[in-house]
């Protein structure tokens, strides 16, 4: 795969217990190529737009809880000690993303 690429599933199955806002989606020109990946001079920056939505949407989801950004807990996530995530953490790493964003 090319520099800078991760290819990410997530899929939901199921009936929610509750009646939630429709959930933010990040830019289509941030998820989405035709024939070529684009790369950022500071993903960080593109993808701040999408952080504070996310956190508004947490935040009216849930008022009493505290919520860290979108960009963080992907990091936090993949950060705490798994080994099959740790493999997948070195992979990320080869493919060049600098994931120390704190």
């Amino acid at each position: 795969m090319p520099q800078l690429t991760f290819p990410v599933l997530g899929l939901g199955i199921g009936y929610p217990n509750q009646n939630p806002q429709l959930k933010p989606r990040m830019e289509m020109r941030l998820r989405v190529f035709e024939n070529a990946y684009a790369t950022f001079e500071n993903y960080l920056d593109e993808i701040k737009t999408y952080d504070e939505e996310m956190r508004t949407y947490y935040d009216l989801r849930d008022p009493g809880r505290p919520m860290d950004s979108f960009s963080n807990q992907v990091v936090a996530r993949f950060s705490q000690a798994n080994p099959r995530r740790q493999e997948i953490l070195n992979i990320i790493r080869k493919q060049g993303f600098n994931l120390n964003i704190k």
